[in-house]
């Protein structure tokens, strides 16, 4: 409190739950930094602190903000992202020397009308809010160089944003406009435009007026084709065009005139780009991170009060800051535990991080449609991990082989361990019924891969994996096979046809649909190691602990019996070996005399396992055809 001349303080990145009073005496601070901490509010001290030009209270816990914000008239910067405003107080419409204001990852459902005061504003971010609509105020904003209103559920954008002619960035991506307005064509000085993950099935004509624009992200909306004008972009422009419903032909068609362009004009032409946009590509920084990702995601799909939320622990849904909850998280698994055989390699560590990215790149986390259920699958995986180890086993056996190539490749995987969570995750009270459709839906799954590649085989595909996912998903509901994934990116390129699908349908059924076909699934008569990685052993592996455990008594009585055996087994080589001793032959002899009884125990040891796995493999195999014949 006596260093009444500073005028620049950074407390960021520490625990501060509250700040003191006497904040409020340094009185001629200019720039103050309170980002990453736990602040659930403000002190009325820093009302005093009228020199502010400069203020971050970024990524704390703050639902709201005092109506006294108003009195630091001087902010230019003010930095309010990632916390949970659900309003903004009517006094900040005083602060009218703002240049840069962020408000993005908060919870607004409403952006008020005094926003049109701020007309110094050259920066706001308003990503990821909850917001339906704009007041048509933010026309008088046309100071306004860069606008962020991506992540929120806009279904119409005013029409006084057509004043915003000062903009050279904008993104309106991922939110539930049909249509992008006439007046967008205004905007001459834009240079990047971010229309993503949105319904737009046609662009306005004029956009080839925009002559200053190097990106034009449409990717994941509704285009069918692309307008010939907009080869008239210039050269360095580039449109990414990736999830729309473009044939091959509509894109060969517009890059054919992109060429024409050139060649009358080498200052035109954009390049179509059929990548995802390079923005998704950012390398993961921290398997932290990506777990944050994902929680805050949860977090806004499923709210306090969510029947969703009543199968996780609180330490994973726990609203702590980005750097927090993962280091919960991480203390029960992904940190350094003291059982060794628990810890995760390096290798481990960065598979899992990028795992966790590339789910973001797939078509049933970039539709808005199905991402929620992608995130309630992901917060299971996370859990499970941490609560099983045979499935923690299975998932890194798994994700390395998925990052690889590109987002069906993942997806392919991600399947894989959507059937492997529910095999080893799922609670213990589940029947024997819904068991057993989960694991003939997996011998299917199986089955229809094997189909898939020897389509791609056939057609000369070179790599199966698009024709392999278009199966699943096309025929996963009617094949009944555990797995919720409904969308893939590149489903032109799998190059199966409907009589292929059905061909298909009709040979899984025709392997799995009998009641003696449904007993080989469930308790197979192969022996166990020749099918050790497979998922057919997993199959049979589960199937049996589930009939063990509805039997206990019956296999129990196996162990008991068996046990017995051994018992005998082991007195009576005790008294061998002591007859032995007890004739005093020379060593050499005592020596070979015992060698040869050790070796008759352990045959007869092994006879009785032997006997112990048929006696309850021929059990299992009772009890499922028996169950077999009730319910099929």
């Amino acid at each position: 409190s006596k260093l009444t001349e500073l005028t620049w303080l950074s407390i960021a990145n520490n625990q501060l739950q509250s700040l003191p009073e006497w904040i409020g005496e340094l009185s001629k601070l200019g720039h103050l930094d309170l980002a990453h901490n736990q602040l659930r509010s403000l002190p009325e001290g820093v009302s005093k602190l009228t020199e502010l030009t400069w203020l971050s209270i970024a990524n704390n816990q703050l639902q709201s903000l005092p109506e006294w914000i108003g009195e630091l008239s001087k902010l230019g910067h003010l930095n309010l992202a990632h916390n949970q405003l659900r309003s903004l107080p009517e006094g900040m419409s005083k602060l009218t020397e703002l240049t840069w204001l962020s408000i993005a990852n908060n919870q607004l459902q409403n952006l008020p009308e005094w926003i049109g005061n701020l007309t110094l504003l050259t920066r706001l971010d308003l990503e990821e809010n909850q917001l339906r609509d704009l007041p048509e105020s933010i026309g008088q904003l046309i100071g306004l160089s860069c606008l962020d209103i991506s992540n929120n559920q806009l279904r119409s954008l005013p029409e006084e944003m057509s004043k915003l002619t000062a903009l050279t960035w904008l993104s309106i991506r991922d939110n539930e406009l049909q249509s992008l307005p006439e007046w967008i064509v205004n905007l001459i000085e834009l240079t990047t435009l971010n229309i993503s993950l949105n319904y737009f099935e046609i662009l306005p004509t004029g956009i080839e007026n925009l002559i200053k624009l190097t990106v034009l992200d449409a990717s994941y909306n509704q285009l069918q084709n692309l307008s010939p004008a907009l080869a008239q972009l210039p050269r360095e422009s580039v449109i990414w065009i990736v999830g729309n419903r473009m044939s091959q032909e509509s894109i060969q068609l517009f890059q054919e005139e992109s060429a024409r362009q050139q060649e009358a004009n080498s200052a035109l032409g954009p390049m179509l780009d059929l990548r995802l946009p390079s923005s998704g590509e950012a390398a993961p920084v921290s398997l932290q991170e990506e777990i944050f990702f994902w929680q805050k995601q949860f977090h806004r799909h499923f709210p306090v009060g969510s029947a969703a939320r009543s199968a996780f622990p609180e330490w994973l849904l726990s609203t702590m800051g980005e750097e927090e909850l993962p280091t919960i998280v991480l203390q029960l698994l992904y940190q350094q535990p003291e059982e060794e055989e628990n810890r995760l390699t390096e290798g481990e560590i960065s598979n899992l991080m990028n795992f966790l990215r590339r789910l973001q790149g797939t078509q049933d986390y970039l539709r808005k449609g199905t991402r929620s259920r992608i995130t309630l699958r992901v917060m299971q995986m996370l859990h499970g991990v941490v609560i099983k180890e045979a499935f923690r086993e299975k998932l890194f056996s798994i994700i390395g082989e998925a990052l690889t190539s590109c987002g069906d490749r993942v997806t392919i995987y991600w399947n894989m361990v959507e059937i492997y969570w529910q095999l080893y995750c799922q609670p213990k009270g589940n029947t024997k019924t819904k068991l057993a459709k989960i694991l003939i839906g997996a011998k299917r799954l199986s089955l229809l891969d094997g189909i898939s590649r020897q389509k791609a085989l056939d057609n000369n595909l070179g790599d199966e994996i698009e024709a392999m996912l278009y199966y699943q998903i096309k025929l996963g509901k009617n094949l009944e096979i555990p797995i919720s994934t409904e969308g893939m990116n590149h489903e032109s390129m799998a190059g199966v046809t409907q009589e292929d699908l059905e061909e298909a349908e009709a040979m899984v059924f025709s392997l799995t649909g009998s009641r003696k076909q449904i007993v080989e699934i469930l308790a197979p008569s192969k022996k166990w190691l020749e099918i050790l990685h497979s998922i057919e052993f997993t199959i049979a592996k589960v199937w049996k602990e589930k009939i063990e455990e509805t039997y206990k008594k019956e296999f129990l009585g196996i162990s008991e019996r068996i046990g017995t055996e051994l018992e005998k087994l082991y007195e009576q080589f005790e008294r061998q070996m002591q007859k032995i001793e007890g004739k005093r032959l020379p060593k050499k002899e005592e020596t070979k005399q015992m060698n040869a009884l050790v070796a008759q125990r352990v045959a007869k040891e092994k006879l009785l396992v032997l006997q112990k796995t048929a006696k309850e493999t021929d059990l299992c195999l009772r009890k499922t055809k028996e169950w077999v014949q009730r319910h099929y």
